[in-house]
């Protein structure tokens, strides 16, 4: 047993579930993985709960010899989620492994992005939310940021001030009296 920063490791029951190659080539987890493909390693009840580790991280740790800090993660260089090869690892937040996807094109962006390879899955008309669901929508004196209530736009629309005046009666910007006079705001009352 060898001693992790994730609790006590069999190594012996741990590297029975490698399958070696060669340094160069991905070392393959026989045992469980997560819903993303990552390796994943039982090691039993720790502090009185079942824990569970990636393998990845325990790799780093059982083979560098050193204890990873929590806020980094063992990255894959070879992106596949089932190897343990150490060497197909390095140490990085979560920047560093997001910004290393992204170098190998593995972030959908601009017209890889779901909404040109799939337009048909883009809500639109009365799929939208805003069509479904419209009690959803904070508006008016539901938005948390509105300085104006129901009755001061109703005032605002009946009084013959002008818009500076009136703007800074309810301590807004002119052009907000403007949208509410237009009825471009506030259009439902």
């Amino acid at each position: 047993m060898i001693e992790t920063s994730y609790g006590p490791v069999d190594e012996i029951k741990f590297w029975s579930n490698v399958k070696f190659s060669s340094r160069d080539q991905c070392w393959e987890w026989l045992g469980g993985r997560d819903s993303d493909g990552y390796a994943m390693f039982y090691l039993g009840v720790v502090d009185g709960k079942e824990k569970t580790s990636r393998v990845n991280r325990l790799v780093y740790e059982l083979f560098y010899g050193i204890k990873i800090d929590p806020r980094l993660l063992a990255c894959h260089r070879c992106d596949n989620p089932g190897c343990v090869n150490p060497h197909h690892l390095f140490l990085g937040t979560n920047s560093d492994n997001l910004m290393d996807a992204s170098r190998k094109g593995r972030i959908a962006s601009g017209e890889r992005n779901g909404r040109y390879t799939h337009p048909e899955r883009t809500a639109r008309g009365d799929r939208h939310g805003f069509r479904l669901h419209p009690e959803r929508i904070a508006r008016g004196e539901r938005c948390h940021k509105t300085k104006l209530k129901r009755n001061d736009v109703l005032e605002i629309r009946q009084s013959p001030e002008n818009t500076i005046n009136l703007a800074q009666k309810y301590g807004v910007h002119r052009h907000t009296i403007q949208l509410i006079q237009k009825r471009l705001s506030w259009r439902w009352l």
